[in-house]
């Protein structure tokens, strides 16, 4: 994969297989809420509170071997594939379909491109999501330490507590208040500042978010 190819992919899970992602890591968790947060409102309680475990499991709060308990997966995996089956064709059941994938981990299946357009809408917006997760592996960024300034550290947790629920994704304008903060302790990337101040969506596991509370 090249650069201009991980950029502009519309294929989560070839971007997924070429980074080696494995399933049980914290970003991965991060894209699996990421991607079952979009149909939330649509997953049966079971589902959700699974999800919930995962985020959970992201903070520290929770045990990884509890979320993957072999029989819990399975009631959630069914549930999910039940689902997709019941909306048929049209666009919940294409969106259901593709959550579904990711619940599985199922990295290496891809689909036709003759799959309906509801699943592939679906698998682009994932892709957006791999890219804020992920960022870009042609050109990780850094920080300079001096830039985390006591501001900037503030206005990155507060970023990061309140998201916009149910879909999860970080608030834009605290966002871009944090990139006029970083830009002011004298960052000058301007991926960081660009990714800030870009549309997003950004989710918890955004690279840039992470790198700032000293996760990568």
């Amino acid at each position: 994969m090249t650069e201009a190819e991980w950029l502009t992919s519309i294929y989560p899970m070839r971007m997924l297989v070429y980074l080696d992602v494995d399933p049980d890591s914290p970003d991965a968790l991060c894209f699996l809420v990421s991607c079952c947060r979009r149909v939330w409102e649509s997953l049966p309680e079971e589902c959700q509170r699974w999800v919930a475990l995962a985020e959970r499991v992201v903070t520290g709060q929770a045990d990884l071997a509890t979320f993957r308990d072999v029989e819990l997966f399975e009631r959630v995996n069914d549930s999910l594939l039940t689902l997709s089956q019941r909306g048929g064709s049209g666009k919940l059941g294409g969106r259901l379909y593709a959550v579904q994938n990711v619940v599985a981990a199922d990295w290496y299946h891809e689909w036709p491109a003759a799959a309906d357009d509801e699943w592939q809408d679906e698998r682009a917006a994932q892709a957006v999501l791999v890219r804020d997760i992920f960022g870009n592996p042609f050109r990780p960024v850094s920080l300079d330490p001096t830039c985390r300034t006591p501001a900037v550290a503030a206005l990155v947790t507060a970023g990061y507590e309140n998201r916009v629920l149910p879909a999860g994704h970080l608030d834009p304008d605290r966002l871009a208040i944090l990139a006029d903060a970083l830009e002011d302790a004298g960052c000058d990337n301007r991926d960081i500042l660009s990714h800030l101040r870009g549309p997003g969506p950004h989710v918890r596991g955004c690279h840039v978010v992470d790198l700032l509370l000293g996760k990568e």
